[in-house]
């Protein structure tokens, strides 16, 4: 997966990241809401208004927790659209809820090329962790009984890039967000949701990217991640100096994503810093 950056590397890989202790209060909170559905805990997020059927076409086993599906469009000539970030509801064959999965590709593998020698035939790709969520464990079921199924698939989700208009940041436009630096924090699954955001991100963006909770040997193939990629343990004055200057941060934006005290306290952290409005403070929370 990170891999498929194209840029520049310079990692700094430093000690694991100390989850913080959770209060009873808390832990409550997270149970309670791990109990709901994807469709119950996401009701209030936007979705796109329009069902696609795709065919699952391929199968790809990361790890003994992660797989790569990918879905491609019954009708190849048809876009399927979203944004990065964004999440799909995938609709399981008798299951009566989806299940709520990451968008690992990006806006462009699912649209159409021309008739060349390099035309590809448009896909999804998601991350799909095993868990004993009903779609799931349909999704983890052996590859000779679900390759080839046809699922429905609809993208939602705010957590995207661009940044929505409205997150607070200076604009050129009523319809354009201006974003001048831009910092990425994520763990675990939440690695892969800012795999997309990252591959999309505009060149002229002073860009930052903290990851935690990656496996040795996911770091060992890293050869192009963009800019400067801070690995393994992550601190407060770390984040302090991704923000840039005080009077600059107007124009920074930030996206967490990751397991529930982690995307918990960065968010904390980086909402208290001078010159940061919590509006440009963005989180993911699937949990």
């Amino acid at each position: 997966m990170l891999s498929r950056f194209g840029r520049h590397l310079r990692v700094r890989a430093v000690l694991p990241f100390q989850k913080p202790t959770s209060s009873p209060l808390q832990h409550a909170m997270s149970t309670m809401r791990s109990s709901l559905s994807h469709e119950e805990r996401t009701s209030l997020e936007p979705r796109s208004s329009a069902k696609e059927a795709v065919i699952l076409s391929r199968i790809e086993q990361i790890n003994v927790t992660i797989r790569l599906l990918r879905l491609t469009p019954v009708d190849p000539g048809h876009a399927i659209k979203f944004l990065p970030g964004q999440w799909l509801d995938v609709f399981i064959p008798s299951r009566p809820k989806a299940g709520g999965f990451t968008i690992t590709s990006t806006p462009e593998d699912a649209s159409p090329t021309n008739g060349d020698a390099t035309s590809r035939t448009p896909y999804l790709e998601l991350a799909v962790q095993r868990s004993d969520n009903p779609p799931a464990q349909w999704l983890w079921r052996p590859e000779g009984e679900i390759l080839g199924q046809r699922l429905v698939v609809r993208a939602g989700g705010s957590f995207v890039w661009p940044p929505p208009v409205g997150v607070g940041v200076g604009t050129g436009g009523e319809e354009e967000v201006v974003v001048e630096r831009l910092v990425l924090v994520a763990g675990g699954v939440g690695i892969k949701i800012m795999d997309a955001v990252a591959r999309a991100q505009d060149s002229g963006v002073r860009f930052r990217m903290f990851l935690t909770g990656i496996e040795e040997e996911a770091l060992a193939s890293a050869t192009g991640l963009p800019a400067d990629v801070t690995v393994g343990r992550i601190t407060e004055r770390d984040l302090w100096n991704a923000l840039g200057p005080v009077e600059g941060r107007e124009k920074t934006v930030c996206y967490v994503c990751g397991p529930p005290q982690m995307t918990d306290g960065f968010v904390g952290v980086l909402k208290r810093q001078e010159g940061m409005d919590a509006r440009r403070v963005l989180c993911e929370k699937w949990w």
